[in-house]
C-alpha cells in the first residue's frame, strides 16, 4: 500500500479539458487530495462498487473489493482492509471468502460503536454474510436460490442489526422481485411481491438505507424495458412485512441506477439515467423530509454526460456525489464530484481521470471526503485506490473541554461543591449537545437538552460534587454531541471527607500598622492565637509574609507552634517598607484563615545603605505558598557555598523530582516547583548540604 499527494502528474488529466470547472470555488474543497494504493495495479482484475467503503463511529476506514482468482474455479477473492486501529491502512488486506466460495459482489457495513465489519457477498448461488471477530471471518448462509439470485445491498441500524436486500425470484412464476431480511438466526427473507422488476430484472441494482430504529428504505430500477424508472420501497416498522412502494420520476426517458441516504427521517435519493441508448447520461437528486412529500427532481450534472451516482451526506445533511462520466455508452474513466449548495444549486468539477471507475463516496465525522475506486477500465491495469480530500468537504463542529480535569478537592460528606465546566465549539458548524451524564457522586447542571453551541461560542454548565462516603471519587461527565467521535468524556475528581475545619483564631503580633516591630534586629516575631480542630486532628499553621515594596521578599513558614521568628533581609535602600502577613490553619484537609485576615506593618531601616548585607546564618528550607496549587517557590538558605541537592519526595518516600544537584553560593536561593502533573496530597522538599539535612512539608491542593 502506497500513499502520495495528488497534485501534479496525476492531475494533468483534468486540467486542459476541465479548466473552467476546476477554477470554480467548489474545487477548493477536495484540494490536492492524497491517494493510497490499496492494491498495486496488475493485469488481474480488481473492482470496487457503490458499497465498497464505510467509516465507523471512531473515524476509521473500512474497504472491500474483488480481486480476480487465477485457475479453473473462476470467481473472485473478496479482499478487506482497514485503517483501524492506528489510522493507517494495513500492509496486507484480509481475504474474506474461503477457497471453496466462488464469490462476487461484496458489500460492506460496520457495526456502530464497535466498528466491527460485516461483508455480504454472492458465493455458489448463495448469499453469505461474513463478520470479522477476533481476527477471523465467520460465515453465515443468509439466503439461497431461488429467493436469492444476485446483487446484495447492506446497511446497519443504530442497534447493530444488519439489514440486507437483493434480487430474488418468485418460485414457479419466473418473476424477479426485491427481497429483504434482517440478519437474525432463524429469520426468513421477505420477497416484496409488489416490486415487479420486469424480464431483465437482474439489472435492478437495489440500494438499501436503514433508519436509526431499523425501518428499511430500498431504491431499485423498476418497470420494464424502455420504461425503466426508480422505485422506493419502505416498511412501516422495523421487520414489518407491510411495504409502501412508490415511483420516483425524473425528466430522463429511463432511469437505470440510484443511491439512497438517510439523515434521520429525511430521505435523499440520487438517480442516474438517459434518454435512450447512446444518449448522454443525466443525474438527478430528490429528497423527502420526514413526514413530507418528495421534492421535484434537481438536475445535478448539467451539460456533462454522467451516470452511476454514489452519494454521501455530511454532518449537516448536505448531499455530495461522485459520478462516472460517459461518452455515448462508454465510461470515459473520469470521476466527477458534485455538491449541493445552500441555494439548492449543484456545483461540480472533474475530480480524477482517465482510468478510474466504480467510485464509492463517504464523508467522515471530521468532514473530510473519502472515496475508493478501481483503475483498469481503459488500460487493463487494475488497482484499488483510496482518495482523501485535503480539506473538509463540509463545515463541522468541534468540541473542546476545559479544564482537562475538574478537580473539587476535599468536600465534606453530606455537603456539595460546584465548579464550572467550559464547553466550547472550536469548529465551523453548530455543535449540538444531545445529552450529558455524570458518574456517581457528580451531577451536571444543564438548562435543557438538546441545545446548540454556535462556532466560536461556549457554555459553562455547573458540575456538582456531592460525596456520600469518605473516599476518593474519580468520574466523568459523558457528553454526547454531533461532533467528531460523538462522545466526549470530561474527567472529574474529588475526595469526600468527614470532619470539620480547624476552629477560629486570630493574628496577635505584630500589631496592625505598627512601625519597626523588631524582636531582635533584623527579625520580627509573629504570634497568633491557637486554633482547635473539632475532630481532635493536629493543626499546623502556614505563615505568609510579603512586601509589595521589596519585590524579592515573599516567604511562607509552616509550623505547629503559634509563633514564628522571621528574619527580614535588610534591603539596599534606606526607606520605609510595607509588609503584609497572614496565617492559615490546616488539619490536612480543611483550611481556616485567621479571623482578622491580612495584617500590615512597616519597617524603617535607618542607614541601611552602610549596613553590611545580611546573609543566611544557618541552613533553612521554606516554601510559599504552602498549601499551593500548582506552583510554589522553595527558598533554600545557605550560610556558605557548598554542594547542594534539593529534591521532592512523596509520603511513601519515593523521589518525585530533583530540583537542584550542583554547587551553590551562600545566600537564599528560590526555586520554583510546579506540581501540575501530580495529584493532590502531601509531599516533602528535602535539602542536603554539607552533611546537613532540612525537610519541608508541602501540601498540594487542587
Amino acid at each position: 500500500m502506497t500513499t502520495f499527494s495528488f497534485s501534479s502528474a496525476a492531475r494533468r488529466f483534468c486540467v486542459s479539458v476541465f479548466l473552467l470547472l476546476l477554477a470554480h470555488a467548489a474545487s477548493a474543497q477536495w484540494g490536492n487530495f492524497s491517494i493510497d494504493t490499496l492494491e498495486i495495479p496488475t493485469i488481474l482484475q480488481r473492482h470496487t462498487n457503490l458499497e465498497s467503503l464505510e467509516i465507523d463511529d471512531s473515524g476509521f476506514l473500512h474497504a472491500v473489493w474483488t480481486s480476480e482468482r487465477t485457475g479453473p474455479t473462476g470467481g473472485k477473492w473478496i479482499l478487506y482492509n482497514t485503517t483501524r486501529p492506528n489510522g493507517q491502512w494495513q500492509p496486507t488486506p484480509d481475504t474474506v471468502n474461503t477457497s471453496q466460495q466462488i464469490a462476487f459482489t461484496p458489500v460492506l457495513a460496520v457495526l456502530p460503536e464497535s466498528g466491527v465489519p460485516v461483508v455480504a457477498f454472492e458465493a455458489n448461488s448463495e448469499l453469505i454474510s461474513a463478520l470479522l471477530s477476533g481476527g477471523e471471518w465467520s460465515h453465515q448462509t443468509t439466503a439461497a436460490e431461488p429467493i436469492f439470485l444476485c446483487c446484495p445491498t447492506i446497511d446497519v441500524d443504530d442497534g447493530g442489526m444488519v439489514h440486507l436486500a437483493w434480487i430474488g425470484e418468485e418460485p414457479f412464476v419466473d418473476l424477479y422481485h426485491i427481497a429483504y431480511m434482517r440478519v437474525i438466526w432463524g429469520a426468513d427473507p421477505q420477497l416484496l411481491l409488489g416490486t415487479n422488476l420486469g424480464m431483465f430484472g437482474l439489472g435492478a441494482d437495489p440500494k438499501l438505507a436503514v433508519s436509526p430504529e431499523g425501518i428499511a428504505h430500498i431504491t431499485y430500477r423498476g418497470g420494464g424495458y424502455e420504461d425503466y424508472h426508480i422505485e422506493h420501497a419502505c416498511n412501516s416498522a422495523p421487520g414489518d412485512t407491510n411495504w409502501t412502494i412508490e415511483g420516483l420520476f425524473t425528466p430522463n426517458q429511463e432511469d437505470l441506477s440510484s443511491d439512497i441516504a438517510l439523515d434521520g427521517y429525511d430521505i435523499h435519493v440520487a438517480i442516474g439515467g438517459d434518454n435512450g441508448w447512446g444518449m448522454p447520461g443525466h443525474v438527478y437528486y430528490m429528497q423527502k423530509p420526514g413526514g413530507g412529500t418528495w421534492s421535484p427532481p434537481e438536475f445535478v450534472t448539467g451539460r456533462m454526460s454522467a451516470v452511476n451516482p454514489t452519494m454521501a451526506l455530511d454532518g449537516n445533511g448536505t448531499p455530495h456525489m461522485l459520478v462516472m462520466a460517459t461518452s455515448g455508452n462508454l465510461y470515459t474513466g473520469f470521476v466527477h464530484y458534485f455538491v449541493r449548495q445552500a441555494s439548492d444549486n449543484w456545483l461540480g468539477y472533474a475530480l480524477i481521470g482517465e482510468d478510474h471507475f466504480n467510485p464509492c463516496l463517504r464523508i467522515g465525522p471530521d468532514g473530510y471526503g473519502h472515496a475508493v475506486m478501481n483503475t483498469g477500465g481503459n488500460t487493463s491495469i487494475y488497482g484499488v485506490l483510496h482518495l482523501r480530500s485535503e480539506t473538509p468537504l463540509a463545515n463541522v463542529p468541534q468540541i473542546s473541554i476545559s479544564p482537562d480535569t475538574l478537580r473539587f478537592g476535599f468536600v465534606q460528606v453530606g455537603s456539595d461543591s460546584t465548579l464550572l465546566l467550559t464547553i466550547a465549539n472550536t469548529g465551523t458548524a453548530p455543535l449540538a449537545i444531545d445529552t450529558a451524564f455524570c458518574s456517581f457522586g457528580f451531577s451536571a447542571q444543564f438548562v435543557h437538552f438538546p441545545f446548540q453551541i454556535q462556532p466560536g461560542e461556549q457554555v459553562q454548565p455547573g458540575i456538582t460534587f456531592f460525596p456520600g462516603m469518605p473516599r476518593e471519587y474519580n468520574g466523568v461527565c459523558e457528553i454526547r454531541h454531533n461532533g467528531p467521535g460523538g462522545v466526549t468524556l470530561a474527567p472529574l475528581h474529588g475526595t469526600g471527607v468527614i470532619g470539620q475545619a480547624p476552629g477560629p483564631f486570630s493574628r496577635l503580633l505584630p500589631a496592625d500598622s505598627s512601625h519597626d516591630p523588631w524582636y531582635e534586629f533584623p527579625s520580627v516575631q509573629f504570634v497568633w492565637s491557637n486554633s482547635i480542630d473539632p475532630d481532635g486532628t493536629p493543626v499546623t499553621y502556614a505563615l505568609q509574609v510579603w512586601s509589595p515594596d521589596y519585590a524579592e521578599y515573599n516567604e511562607v513558614f509552616v509550623t505547629a507552634d503559634t509563633s514564628q521568628l522571621v528574619e527580614i533581609p535588610v534591603p539596599v535602600l534606606d526607606e520605609i517598607f510595607t509588609f503584609y502577613w497572614r496565617v492559615h490553619a490546616t488539619d490536612g484537609h480543611w483550611i481556616t484563615e485567621a479571623e482578622n485576615g491580612t495584617g500590615v506593618f512597616f519597617l524603617d531601616i535607618a542607614h541601611a545603605d552602610i549596613e553590611p548585607e545580611t546573609i543566611a546564618r544557618e541552613y533553612g528550607l521554606t516554601a510559599y505558598p504552602n498549601p499551593f496549587n500548582p506552583v510554589t517557590t522553595i527558598a533554600a538558605s545557605l550560610p556558605r557555598a557548598t554542594e547542594v541537592r534539593l529534591a521532592i519526595y512523596d509520603v511513601q518516600g519515593r523521589r518525585i523530582r530533583v530540583l537542584r544537584d550542583e554547587p551553590m553560593t551562600a545566600g537564599t536561593h528560590r526555586i520554583s516547583f510546579d506540581g501540575s502533573a501530580l495529584p493532590t496530597g502531601v509531599y516533602f522538599a528535602r535539602l542536603e548540604a554539607a552533611n546537613i539535612v532540612r525537610t519541608e512539608k508541602l501540601l498540594l491542593l487542587k
